[in-house]
């Protein structure tokens, strides 16, 4: 009897680990469909702006020989605030100025935390300048898609003209955070 308990104890914990596994496929299965679906309506020219402001966007300014992403107030007379997403495959995009000849890159691949984003005029569409643009309410999370857990950060939620944007470890705050608005 107490054998027999032990067998049935042990068949439904297997039942349950089943079910268990199921249900997270069937999550991961609903998020990724939305996934899509969120992705296949972001193609198009937009002001990026902060979710901590949304009078703060990106912008281009060049110094010595590199371009860089910075913070600005949002001047929609500015073609050098204007970036265009475009689709690279199924997950990535490439973010790249108004004009179409400059790509949104982490300094030479370096994913330590504060490397700056420059805006290369070699659009090679290696992992440095490929990002997955995630859902994150009315707001995008930009993460890298050479290193997974970094994203376009505002250092120190510094919103100061100028301020050069950074790739930094995802920690969820508004910092982190974009919205995309039409151009």
């Amino acid at each position: 009897m107490v054998i027999q308990l032990i067998k049935d104890n042990k068949k439904k914990n297997e039942e349950i680990i089943q079910l268990k596994k199921e249900l997270l496929q069937t999550k991961e299965e609903v998020h990724n469909l939305k996934y899509e679906l969120d992705m296949s309506m972001v193609e198009g020219t937009y002001y990026i702006c902060s979710a901590m402001n949304q009078n703060k966007c990106f912008d281009i300014k060049q110094k010595n020989q590199f371009y860089y992403l910075i913070i600005n107030d949002l001047n929609k007379n500015s073609q050098t605030q204007k970036f265009k997403v475009k689709k690279n495959n199924e997950i990535n995009h490439c973010i790249m100025n108004y004009k179409g000849d400059r790509i949104l890159d982490v300094y030479r691949g370096n994913y330590i935390n504060g490397t700056k984003i420059i805006v290369f005029e070699d659009m090679h569409k290696g992992a440095n300048q490929c990002w997955i643009l995630v859902k994150c309410g009315i707001h995008f999370c930009i993460k890298s898609s050479g290193c997974f857990d970094k994203v376009i950060d505002i250092p120190n939620g510094n919103l100061n003209n100028g301020v050069e944007l950074e790739i930094y470890h995802y920690n969820g705050g508004n910092n982190q955070l974009w919205k995309l608005v039409k151009a």
